[in-house]
């Protein structure tokens, strides 16, 4: 890999030989390098903000201008002092800092190198063989990253910058590892707005996209956790927060496709509930804390018998719970529905009165089949002149397309009035359903 503003190879940094370039970011440049001493590889990653620096003398580093000065110096302390901190790390699916050291007007720290591959090479490789990857699977990715997460943020820190290409899978035992923490971005945001305002679209949360610092915590970083995990479930990068909040704002609607969907079915909607769960749009129905996050992995509030309710979410109105399939309530209403007619076979009333039934009765019907009966009228003869079991035959027939059809015509008009399908969920009644959709979708 070039980078035209990287150190020139061969170059020495104290005991260190720079061999090549590994990555390069917003905040800095990552070199694979030989540690003369110790004769082993290690990996270095240089201060150097595209926006401020330059290279002067293929080594030093300056600002580019007078004016980018202060903000220069005040990334280079903080870059310094999260690598202090980053240095008290002693996790195995953290990146292991070493050392750290100033030199060339800039700074520097040594990491370790692992032989491996990007979680973003991984899944461009199982796109390309149209690989198949279990829940199992993910869930040996997610779960030490949420471990790692506890740990940084239990420090005070966060990472801000989770995304594929930042997620790093060890050859030697697949464990995860997180990099590229951009380090002069723990702190300098609210002093800069150009360092802080660089992100990476799909992946930072709506909060963000704002200067301040002062709406973000460990739920930016679940976020952008999640919104990995959605592209690796899916192969697509999600949806940029903006646009979702935009969205969800003027259309009530979230532009981001179903998860569930998506993955038509390939994993447990336990676990795809705690995905949504972590890349909710507001801030506040995020998990808080890596640990609550990690607990909603752990229960499945769906219960495994019961029946089986569609709760549908409106911004405004709330949730509404529908049950699939056939609903005997709407039975029984159908048939109390049709009872006049019946009432007036059993009371003899027929004629005219008879007729104008006929009539609505096909009217119905036409309205549940869909298919429109011209000859209303002459069927209401047939009835008219027929035994009083067919009226009774009529009546169960339509009690029973109701029963069955009622819950998707009720779950049909909730859609056009604004609402939005958020959970399948099994419960014993409605009012549970709700309550486990909310709580799956906090």
């Amino acid at each position: 890999m070039e980078h035209s503003t990287a150190l020139p190879l061969g170059l020495k940094l104290r005991e260190y030989k720079i061999l090549k370039v590994l990555g390069h970011g917003a905040f800095g440049i990552t070199y694979l390098a030989v540690d003369k001493n110790l004769n082993k590889m290690v990996a270095i990653k240089e201060y150097f903000p595209n926006d401020l620096a330059v290279r002067i003398d293929y080594c030093q580093v300056a600002p580019k201008t007078l004016h980018d000065t202060k903000d220069y110096n005040w990334g280079l302390q903080q870059f310094l002092n999260e690598a202090k901190i980053l240095a008290t790390f002693d996790h195995p699916n953290i990146v292991k800092v070493h050392r750290f050291f100033k030199m060339n007007s800039t700074a520097y720290f040594v990491m370790d190198y692992a032989v491996g591959r990007s979680l973003g090479e991984a899944i461009a490789e199982i796109e390309t063989n149209n690989e198949e990857i279990s829940e199992q699977d993910v869930k040996q990715l997610l779960f030490p990253l949420i471990d790692a997460l506890k740990i940084i943020h239990d420090k005070g820190c966060l990472h801000r910058d989770i995304k594929p290409a930042n997620i790093y899978i060890r050859d030697s035992d697949s464990q995860p590892m997180l990099l590229g923490f951009g380090a002069a971005r723990f702190s300098v945001g609210q002093h800069s707005k150009s360092i802080s305002a660089i992100l990476t679209p799909g992946y930072a949360p709506v909060e963000q996209y704002q200067s301040s610092m002062e709406n973000q915590g460990p739920w930016t970083d679940i976020y952008a956790l999640a919104a990995t995990i959605y592209k690796l479930l899916t192969g697509q990068i999600p949806v940029d927060a903006f646009t979702r909040y935009v969205a969800i704002s003027d259309k009530n609607q979230d532009a981001l496709p179903s998860i569930q969907q998506i993955s038509k079915g390939q994993f447990s909607t336990s676990f795809l509930n705690a995905i949504v769960y972590g890349l909710n749009i507001q801030k506040e129905k995020r998990p808080q804390s890596a640990l609550e996050w990690q607990e909603a992995f752990k229960k499945n509030l769906s219960p495994k018998t019961g029946k089986q309710f569609e709760v549908y979410e409106h911004p405004v109105s709330g949730y509404q719970a529908v049950k699939k399939g056939f609903s005997w309530p709407l039975f029984i209403s159908g048939l109390l529905l049709f009872l006049p007619i019946i009432l007036l076979i059993i009371l003899g009333i027929k004629k005219m009165w008879l007729h104008i039934l006929a009539v609505i009765i096909t009217t119905i019907v036409s309205v549940i089949i869909g298919e429109v009966f011209i000859e209303s009228v002459l069927l209401g003869e047939v009835l008219i002149s027929g035994s009083d079991i067919m009226f009774y035959a009529i009546a169960l027939i339509l009690a029973i397309l109701y029963g069955f059809f009622g819950n998707k015509w009720h779950a049909s008009s909730l859609v056009k009035k604004g609402y939005t399908l958020v959970d399948i969920v099994k419960s014993q009644n409605a009012e549970t359903a709700v309550a486990i959709a909310v709580r799956n979708n906090m």
